[in-house]
């Protein structure tokens, strides 16, 4: 591989969530000096790309040759065939997006659990429905006859109807619809639910629920969203709301998205790394 403008900076790509700052320098500072070296981040979790800028355009061009190479980071069980590639220089205008960026994630870092927003209100007073209680086994006397094996069955396809999980709705923003829309259509996934679902089989992974931490401002327009959680998905919704002081159920589910959906500011790398994270997500068995 050649660097033909003498460039000193390699984007990398497609690097395992656990790898650090500290890790991705460990593993370049063999091909030379290093000034400056980064994971790309979102709140707190790892975007799966990252930069690393050498003292000289030799030590960056000789860096190319880990291009294709198993990295594994310290913490995951697999490793993931990485991608590296000279940094293409940012325009004055990515690069001022970059740097503005970087100055609100130092200014308003993600709110620790349970810790409320500054100016934030309690949430509302509605307390949670009670469960109903159950009855008893009923009152059949000695003279009642038992129910025939028909009626049985009938009863148990009643009762599994009633169990099933009912359907619900969520506000959602334009651009997160858009998302889920066109990433259902480019990984034939079916329908938007199941496009939901390994979102959330994403965010159950997410130890920290760093995933929910930033909801993002009340859409001009919402549009509706139909997504049947499961328990455990509810559970890990319900989680974040408590985690974040989130005062209604949508904001979570707005988060997830916005964490996941690629940036409308980014360069061209980092929406490459970003659309490599989204086939991983949607693409997993």
């Amino acid at each position: 591989m050649s660097n033909p403008d003498n460039l000193c900076t390699i984007f990398v790509n497609n690097l395992p969530w656990s790898v650090d700052d500290n890790f991705l320098k460990e593993t370049f500072a063999k091909n030379g000096e290093i000034t400056d070296c980064y994971v790309a981040l979102r709140g707190r979790k790892s975007r799966g790309f990252g930069y690393v800028t050498f003292g000289t355009a030799a030590a960056a061009t000789s860096a190319l040759s880990v291009n294709g190479t198993m990295l594994k980071g310290p913490d995951d069980e697999e490793g993931r065939e990485c991608a590296v590639v000279i940094a293409t220089p940012r325009s004055p205008e990515a690069e001022a997006a970059a740097k503005a960026r970087v100055a609100e994630r130092a200014a308003n870092p993600p709110p620790a659990k349970g810790e409320k927003k500054e100016g934030e209100k309690k949430k509302g007073g509605k307390g949670e429905k009670k469960k109903a209680a159950k009855g008893g086994k009923g009152g059949r006397g000695e003279g009642d006859e038992k129910p025939t094996p028909k009626e049985k069955g009938e009863k148990s396809d009643k009762n599994a109807k009633k169990d099933r999980p009912k359907p619900l709705t969520w506000n959602v923003g334009e651009d997160h619809m858009e998302f889920l829309k066109s990433s259902a259509e480019k990984y034939e996934i079916k329908g938007l639910n199941n496009v939901m679902k390994k979102l959330m089989a994403f965010a159950a992974a997410d130890e920290d629920n760093e995933v929910f931490a930033k909801a993002p401002e009340r859409p001009a327009k919402f549009f509706r969203l139909k997504y049947t959680p499961s328990e455990s998905e509810a559970a890990l919704l319900a989680k974040a709301d408590k985690d974040f002081s989130y005062d209604n159920r949508h904001l979570a589910v707005q988060a997830l998205i916005g964490y996941v959906m690629p940036s409308a500011t980014a360069d061209p790398a980092e929406k490459a790394g970003s659309e490599q994270m989204i086939k991983d997500i949607l693409t997993k068995e």
